[in-house]
């Protein structure tokens, strides 16, 4: 599996913890769409603690290595969290 891939797939999975599909072009064709939603912190650390063993095994890639990645990634991508 590619990093695209994966990437794709972990998007998926974020959009769905907030009742979206991914792709939704409109939505993501929009500056700053990852700004526009809301996640709470138990929906943050559920993803983490899914991404973390599911780019380990499709990325080979240590724990620590994984950790930086999740890190980036919701950096990148992720929504704010609101509680």
């Amino acid at each position: 599996m590619t990093k695209e891939q994966v990437s794709t797939n972990c998007l998926k999975k974020m959009f769905r913890a907030v009742k979206m599909t991914y792709p939704c072009l409109e939505f993501t064709k929009q500056d700053d769409w990852y700004t526009k939603r809301t996640w709470k912190t138990k929906q943050e650390a559920a993803f983490r603690k899914w991404m973390k063993p599911y780019i380990r095994k499709h990325l080979y890639l240590s724990a620590k290595q994984a950790d930086r990645e999740i890190v980036w990634f919701l950096l990148m991508w992720g929504w704010s969290t609101k509680d």
